[in-house]
Parts: C-alpha cells; sequence; structure tokens
C-alpha cells in the first residue's frame, strides 16, 4: 500500500530525533494528545488488508509511546495495588503489575489505573513535567479492551481520566505489566509490556464480533464463526532516567536488557 504524509508533518515529526523510531505510522501530537493516522490509498487495498494494518500500526504505536515516554521518567516505583491520585508537578509516579488474559482477570465494568507518572521534557520552562497516565479497560465478551494514553502539562497537579478518542486504541484482547527489574539499590530499571490486539476478516459483523481473549474462546459466550486474527507484542520498557527507590535492596533482581519482541 501506498502511505501518504503530508510533507508539513512530515518535516515536523519523520526529521527529529524521536521520529527515528516510527518509520511507516504518520503521528500528530495536538492538544497533549498523541494519536496515529496512517494514511492508506484506499484503491490499492482491501478492508481485510486495511484491519490488519491499522491494528499492527496501532499496536506498534501502543508499545512505542510507552517506550518513548517511561524514557523520560524520573521517579516510577513499582506498586502491586491500585493506584492512588499523584501530585505530577512533582515528577513523581508509579506503575502496578496488571495480567488481563482470561475473562475472570477483570470484569471490564471500569478502566483501571496502570501507571501515573511524570515525563521530563526539558523544555527550559520552570515545570518541565508532562502527567501521563496509561489505563486499560478490559473487554467484555461483546466489547472491545481499551488502552488509554493521556497525557496533561498544566503546570501543576494533574487529574488524567482515560477518554475515548485519539489517546485511546481497541480492540485489545490481553494485556499484562509484569517482571519488574530492579537496579542495586532497587530503583526499577525495566518491565514487560505485553499487549494482543484483535482483526476480524471482511464482512465481519459487528454484533457478532467476540473480544474474549484466547483462553476463554472455546466458551459458549465466547463462541464465533468469523475469521479473525491476533497480533501479539510482547517488549522490555527500559527506564534509563529513573531514580525512584520504594523496594527493597533484597529484591535486586538484573535489568533484562535491551528492547525484544516476541511474535
Amino acid at each position: 500500500p501506498t502511505f501518504s504524509l503530508f510533507k508539513n508533518l512530515y518535516d515536523l515529526f519523520f526529521l527529529e530525533p524521536f521520529a527515528l523510531h516510527l518509520p511507516t505510522p504518520l503521528v500528530e501530537f495536538y492538544a497533549g494528545r498523541l494519536t496515529l493516522q496512517v494514511v492508506l490509498n484506499p484503491g490499492l487495498r482491501s478492508t481485510l488488508l486495511s484491519q490488519k494494518l491499522d491494528v499492527q500500526e496501532s499496536l506498534r504505536f501502543a508499545v512505542w509511546v510507552v517506550e518513548n515516554s517511561m524514557g523520560k521518567a524520573e521517579q516510577v516505583s513499582w506498586v502491586g495495588t491500585p493506584i492512588e491520585a499523584l501530585n505530577f508537578s512533582s515528577g513523581a509516579g508509579v506503575i502496578r503489575s496488571y495480567s488481563y488474559t482470561k475473562l475472570s482477570d477483570d470484569s471490564g465494568a471500569t478502566p483501571v489505573a496502570i501507571a501515573a507518572y511524570a515525563q521530563n521534557i526539558e523544555d527550559g520552562t520552570a515545570n518541565p513535567f508532562v502527567a501521563t497516565g496509561i489505563f486499560f479497560q478490559a473487554p467484555t465478551p461483546t466489547t472491545p479492551g481499551r488502552f488509554f494514553f493521556m497525557t496533561d502539562k498544566s503546570g501543576g497537579a494533574a487529574s488524567l481520566s482515560p477518554i475515548v478518542g485519539p489517546g485511546s486504541i481497541e480492540p485489545v484482547v490481553e494485556f499484562q505489566v509484569t517482571d519488574p527489574r530492579l537496579a542495586a539499590g532497587g530503583s526499577l530499571r525495566s518491565f514487560r509490556l505485553r499487549m494482543v490486539l484483535r482483526s476480524f476478516g471482511s464482512g465481519n459483523p459487528t454484533a457478532e464480533r467476540r473480544y474474549c481473549p484466547a483462553a476463554d474462546l472455546a466458551s459458549a459466550q465466547c463462541s464465533m464463526n468469523r475469521t479473525f486474527r491476533d497480533f501479539e507484542r510482547t517488549v522490555t520498557v527500559l527506564l534509563p532516567r529513573n531514580q525512584a527507590s520504594t523496594i527493597p535492596f533484597s529484591s535486586y533482581q538484573p535489568p533484562l536488557g535491551g528492547y525484544f519482541s516476541v511474535k
């Protein structure tokens, strides 16, 4: 397929160093939100190809925003409990362990806060921090799961809420944040991020689609006679600038190492 890129946005983003992480998507930063727009020539692709490309690009983009923003975080602690409100202006933050691989893991009734932290964008202002929130809403058999990446640079403490729009990606059917690795002294150096998005075949009515994790597809509520494919990405997210230390030194584990992917 042919990618059509608006020249002014291309010059703005693809000539910047961080854009080298994205060889094909067009990234637009607008009103404190990150969104993905992949502009394809509709005459050169089938509906099925379009859906698969959109899902793969969305998956790559979701992983990239987490990696890129965590690379600018300086005070992120690992917790195993629900996240409470934080003063983002101080640069403090947390990320929690979370695993959704089957329907019984989470009802999907409301989004769950996965991480709340501040990126130091070093823009030369008195408050260079951008409040950042990552949320996940688990799917139900008939509604898609959603990944939310929200930001706010208001100059003070920010209250971030998950909003369906430019900062959200779907349909996510599995999501995990696991395997923290600590440097000497206890500061979080990396964690494992895994996401699975589902792409449906051409002509699949929305009402007949199911969003159950792979472990539940054999159940009656998840059964569907429709063509679909799951796309999975597993990466190690590094926090090279993180100084937070809230876990005892006795829990020290060596870092996992550099970026890698599976499937």
